[in-house]
């Protein structure tokens, strides 16, 4: 089961084989799915808390080990 899943810092040649890929996999895993360049923070943090971010990522504060 997939609750939601971010893909980080995607490059743009990624974005493109995803719109083609994409069309193979089911609507509801798809709507899942978010390809997110480097101006993620904004997208990440509407839907998690900051705590529950790793601090190696931007708007993040979680110190995981």
């Amino acid at each position: 089961m997939l609750g939601r899943m971010f893909i980080i810092n995607a490059p743009f040649l990624f974005k493109g084989v995803w719109s083609t890929i994409s069309k193979f996999i089911d609507e509801k895993t798809r709507n899942k799915i978010s390809i997110l360049g480097s101006n993620y923070t904004k997208e990440l943090l509407e839907l998690a808390d900051p705590e529950s971010i790793p601090d190696i990522f931007s708007g993040g504060t979680c110190h995981c080990p």
